[in-house]
């Protein structure tokens, strides 16, 4: 079962089709997802089904009367799926032995604009797998995403097209381009400064699996 949320209804029942299954639409007030955006499916991205099985394509009616779109909604929110992916990874980071997040069978490990290390599924359970020690934003040895996620007390989930922020103008590691981008940051101050600053980059592919994951300081 494909990753559909975040493409337009056309596009989602023109994948689930192409995968040899049954698409039924369902329109629902979403909030902050666009109108005619698709916000999640059920059976949800990943889970493997037989051919010809249904699955309902829920797609956007925009903003309600009591959150419109046009004043609320801004690039970069996150779908349903994006965040139930990011909570669970979140889960993972506090207690990775019992955890379901998605992960494909090898995931890769990066720190800013660079890939370190590529880590079977099954060794991901042992929080020093995550661990990477090379010279970064001034940060000492070693420096790991499980760490920093599990620090974060409160966080936001973002969508994003190009992962570009204010503290750190690197580009995305090499071979992650056209892959879904979930951004996990804390929630900071406006003047806070880049020194303060973390997130953690979790890219998606299109069955819904994480087969990246990139950790990110702003520079002091």
């Amino acid at each position: 079962m494909p990753v559909l949320a975040g493409y337009t209804q056309r596009q989602a029942v023109r994948r689930v089709e192409d995968w040899g299954l049954r698409a039924e639409v369902s329109i629902e007030p979403a909030g902050c997802i666009p109108e005619g955006e698709v916000t999640m499916s059920v059976p949800e991205a990943g889970t493997r089904l037989e051919e010809t099985s249904k699955v309902i394509v829920v797609v956007s009616a925009g903003g309600s009367a009591m959150m419109p779109s046009d004043k609320v909604c801004t690039d970069g929110i996150a779908s349903q799926h994006d965040r139930r992916i990011a909570e669970l990874l979140r889960r993972f980071a506090h207690k990775p032995r019992i955890s379901n997040a998605p992960f494909a069978p090898e995931v890769r490990l990066g720190l800013g604009d660079q890939l370190h290390q590529q880590v079977p599924e099954r060794q991901l359970h042992d929080a020093s797998a995550w661990r990477i020690c090379t010279p970064y934003a001034e940060r000492s040895c070693p420096m790991s995403a499980l760490t920093t996620l599990a620090q974060m007390e409160d966080a936001t989930v973002n969508a994003l097209r190009d992962p570009q922020d204010r503290c750190f103008a690197g580009a995305q590691p090499a071979g992650l381009a056209g892959l879904r981008v979930i951004r996990i940051e804390p929630v900071l101050p406006r003047d806070a400064s880049c020194s303060s600053y973390a997130s953690v980059d979790i890219y998606v592919s299109e069955v819904g699996q994480i087969t990246s994951v990139v950790l990110r300081f702003g520079s002091p």
